[in-house]
């Protein structure tokens, strides 16, 4: 019943077919998956940001690009809790794929998520 509300829950994203396996998880899944978690990422963000003593914020969109890729490469609790935020509305079914393909796939959720955060900077700004 649960794995049935959290599928329901998901907006849909439009995407390429994916032909490999991982792809196809990644835009079947991650992707919506992402998109309804798009307040508590950009949030967890910005709450980040803060504790950073906002530098990013006085940034110019090629840094703040740089800001964002290297809070991903490089702070483990911050990639840790962004996870979290992920992988805890997957379905039963859903993680244990994950689990199948843990590296890989936590690489695309973290290239995903620096993606959505650098397109939505710009709103950061308002804060």
């Amino acid at each position: 019943m649960r794995d049935d509300q959290l599928v329901a829950m998901r907006p849909h994203v439009d995407t390429a077919e994916g032909a490999l396996p991982l792809e196809a998880f990644q835009n079947d899944t991650l992707r919506p998956v992402i998109k309804m978690q798009n307040e508590v990422i950009l949030e967890a963000w910005h709450r980040y940001v803060l504790e950073q003593k906002g530098r990013f914020y006085k940034l110019n969109r090629p840094e703040q690009e740089q800001y964002i890729i290297h809070a991903y490469q490089t702070n483990r609790a911050f990639r840790a809790f962004n996870l979290g935020i992920v992988c805890g509305v997957l379905t039963k079914v859903e993680w244990e794929r994950f689990r199948e393909n843990e590296k890989e796939l936590s690489k695309r959720i973290y290239a995903l998520i620096a993606q959505r955060v650098g397109s939505n900077a710009d709103a950061f700004h308002a804060k």
